[in-house]
Formats: structure tokens, C-alpha cells, sequence
């Protein structure tokens, strides 16, 4: 069975980057796999999505199977009710003294596609369109957090203990004794709740700028979903402090003052920062990037890391070193010590990754070089440095296993794939882009 399941992954990939003959294969031994007892949620969806242009109603009852099963379906092929809040019981009181307000309106940000590879896939899914966002505040509201699976569940409470339905998500909503603050309370955490630097410095810490407009002058406790050491550095740096969870993830937080954004929970992250909403922007401008541009030209290497995806990591960083970059790492920094770093960064270069992000703390000036995996990857760092008016230049990798063959299908999903790089092209880009 094990085989079995592997041998699927394979030609799924195999699909993705351009075999027919390979989704064939991979839907015929799925179907065998789970008449004989496999009930594995992302194969189920997966047959969904090879299914998706040819067999819709196939497609959706694969889907659906995996949905049952607890598979996280992907926006593209989620239903439209998905993401609804959880329903009411028979009977039960509606919350009542909402205060419900507009503060940001939608309207759509076009960047121009990056210089060197500007047809990378990634850039022609990026979505132009900034959502309208509210806020929520509540007099002696609560928020409970069920942070033990992926993605947490959030329910909000107001002053009497009623649920805000509509502001929640989850099936089972619940209360535990609340742990008060003092200082009013605010949401920065939404459905990517692990810690990642790139959802944190372009979209969790710039919603501070909305409740300082609301707030100001005031020290604000901001509620994670999970402790850790970088949130509180960067919170403190802000001015701000934080509360989490225990380590089991659950609880209870309120204060005399309550607020949160609509865009916290499942389906609703819309990712501000990542589609440069001008709040946002300014945010991170004002509070985060150099004034002053800097000299130095780093090269952000993931060999700390346990999943390098760079193959021939030692030849491509060889590259960047004789054209006077320093190899840096970030595993272990504080969040002071990487604002420091890449405040002095000129160019900042590195695989598609969470590292980049850091590229937010560089100034106008700088310049941006990326290495992205062929058919996968995200617009987020081009969006960001041509939002923070930065040069990006961005490099096309290739598989370390498949070569990209005609019908080959964009998947953000495949972002951790091993990639090699041709270090000759790479060398005449990198020429290209440093003159």
C-alpha cells in the first residue's frame, strides 16, 4: 500500500509538469488504492484536482471525500459555503452592541511582472484585487482559540457570552475562563497559524496599523495563536506586548476593549501584505524599512534548514560569493539582529522562500534577485519589493527530477520540490542584473 501511494505521488507530479499519460495512471491506481482500504484525504483530493478540467462532477465527489475525510481544500476548489461561520443553536441569543466598521476599502494594486523570468506562472495567478476589510470591537468581549490542528478555530463572544457568529469559525464553539488584559486586546493571528517570517512581517504585524488608527497612543495586547520568541521581540520593538496560548493551544483572552479583523479566519485570509494593500505598505514602510540605503549584498542560504531545496546549493552559492555576496543564515537570529542585517543589504538575493521577507527591512534603494522552482512558487516577494519600490529580478530554476514539458500546470503546492540550477545562465543573469 505504501508503494502504492508513492507511486501516485510520483505521477502526479509527473502530471504537473506536463504527462497526460501520468494523471491517466495516477487516477486508474488511486481508484484501486482505495477499494482496497486507503482512505487518505490528499490522495482523495488530488484525484479531485487531475479530474478538475475534464470530469467536473467526478472531480467534485473526489473532493467531497475528501473534504469528509479532513483534507484542507484549496480556495480554487473549495465550495462557495465552505467557510461559513459556525451555525447557530436552536434558541440561542444574538450577540447584540456590535460595533462593526469599515477600514479599508477594496480596490485593486497592479504591479509589472518582474525583470529576468516575467513569465514565472506565479506572476500571471496573482490576484490584483484588495479586499474591503471591518473591524469588530466588543465592550468585555472574548476570543477562544483552538489552536491544536492546522488551522486554528476562533470563536468570539461578546460581553454577555453570545456568540458573534459571523466573526468566528469552527463547528464546536466553546469558553474557557478568560484570561483578562488590562490593555485592549487585538487579533494580529489568522488561519497560518505555525510561525512563518513572511506571513508574519507582510501581513500579521502591519494589521497593527488599523488598531493604532483606533487605539492611539495606546500599548496594545496582541493574541497569537502560538508563543514564540520572535513575535514578542518584534511586538516589543513595535510597542506593543502579547499573549498566546498555553503550550496545549487553547483559551480564552478578553479585555475591557476587544477588536479583530475579517480577515482572520478560513477563507477569509486575504493576505494584505502580499497583495500590497497601501495600509499595510505604509505600515511597513514607516516602521520597518532603512531610510538610508545600504552597501552590503547578501545572499540568504538555507543550508541550517533540514529541507534544502537546492541541490547543487555549494555551486550556485559559489556563484553568488565570487561576485562579492556573503553567505548568510538566518536559523537562531532575533528578530533585531535580521532587521540589522538586511537594513544594510543593497542586493538581497536567495531561493523562493520565507527568508526574503526579510527584504522589507532594505531600503527603497535596494535590490532584489530570486531563484524560483519552475511551476511553483508565489508573487508575494515581487509584490513586496516593487510595492516598497525595490528592484526584483527573478531566476528560473529547474526540477531536480522532472523537466517542464508542454501542458504543464502551475501548483503553488509544489514549492518544496528539490530544484537545480544551471550556474552558467545563472552567472549572465546575475551579471545582468548587478550591471
Amino acid at each position: 500500500m505504501t508503494a502504492g501511494r508513492d507511486r501516485f505521488d510520483h505521477l502526479f507530479i509527473a502530471w504537473r509538469f506536463g504527462d497526460p499519460a501520468a494523471g491517466l495512471e495516477a487516477v486508474a491506481l488511486a481508484r484501486t488504492l482505495v477499494a482496497g482500504g486507503l482512505a487518505d484525504p490528499t490522495l482523495m483530493l488530488r484525484v479531485g484536482i487531475l479530474q478538475w478540467d475534464t470530469d467536473r462532477p467526478g472531480a467534485e465527489r473526489w473532493i467531497d471525500r475528501a473534504r469528509s475525510a479532513g483534507a484542507d481544500i484549496p480556495r480554487a476548489y473549495s465550495r462557495a459555503d465552505e467557510t461559513r461561520a459556525p451555525a447557530r443553536e436552536d434558541g440561542q441569543a444574538q450577540a447584540t452592541g456590535l460595533d462593526v466598521m469599515v477600514v479599508s476599502e477594496p480596490e485593486r494594486r497592479v504591479f509589472p511582472p518582474p525583470d529576468g523570468a516575467g513569465d514565472h506562472p506565479a506572476f500571471s495567478h496573482q490576484s490584483p484585487v484588495v479586499p474591503a476589510l471591518k473591524a469588530l470591537a466588543l465592550a468585555n468581549g472574548t476570543i477562544t482559540v483552538d489552536a491544536t490542528r492546522a488551522r486554528p478555530d476562533v470563536y468570539v463572544h461578546d460581553g454577555d457570552g453570545r456568540l458573534v457568529a459571523d466573526w468566528s469559525s469552527g463547528a464546536t464553539p466553546f469558553q474557557d475562563q478568560p484570561v483578562r488584559v488590562e490593555a485592549p486586546l487585538v487579533l494580529l493571528d489568522d488561519a497560518f497559524s505555525g510561525f512563518n517570517v513572511c506571513h508574519t512581517l507582510f501581513d500579521k504585524f502591519p494589521r497593527l496599523a488599523l488598531y493604532e488608527r483606533r487605539f492611539q497612543g495606546r500599548r496594545l495586547t496582541a493574541l497569537m495563536f502560538r508563543d514564540h520568541p520572535y513575535y514578542r521581540e518584534a511586538l516589543t520593538y513595535l510597542g506593543h506586548d502579547m499573549i498566546a496560548p498555553d503550550p496545549v493551544g487553547r483559551g480564552t483572552f478578553g479585555g475591557s476593549t476587544t477588536q479583530l479583523l475579517s480577515n482572520h479566519h478560513r477563507g477569509e485570509v486575504r493576505h494584505p501584505g502580499f497583495r500590497a494593500a497601501p495600509w499595510a505598505i505604509d505600515f511597513i514602510r514607516d516602521r520597518f524599512q532603512s531610510s538610508e540605503p545600504g552597501t552590503r549584498r547578501l545572499f540568504v542560504s538555507r543550508r541550517d534548514e533540514a529541507d534544502l531545496r537546492l541541490v547543487d546549493a555549494e555551486a550556485v552559492e559559489a556563484v553568488f560569493v565570487q561576485r562579492g555576496f556573503e553567505l548568510v543564515t538566518l536559523a537562531g537570529r532575533t528578530f533585531v539582529d535580521q532587521l540589522a542585517l538586511f537594513q544594510s543589504a543593497g542586493v538581497i538575493a536567495g531561493t523562493h522562500g520565507a527568508g526574503l521577507a526579510n527584504l522589507v527591512f532594505a531600503s527603497p534603494a535596494s535590490r532584489v534577485f530570486e531563484i524560483m522552482p519552475p511551476l511553483a512558487g508565489n508573487a508575494a516577494f515581487g509584490i513586496m519589493a516593487r510595492a516598497l519600490g525595490q528592484d526584483h529580478w527573478v531566476f528560473r530554476a529547474e526540477d531536480a527530477v522532472f523537466a517542464v514539458q508542454p501542458g504543464a500546470t502551475y501548483d503553488p503546492m509544489l514549492t518544496a520540490r528539490p530544484i537545480r540550477v544551471d550556474t552558467v545562465r545563472l552567472a549572465a543573469d546575475l551579471d545582468r542584473f548587478l550591471g
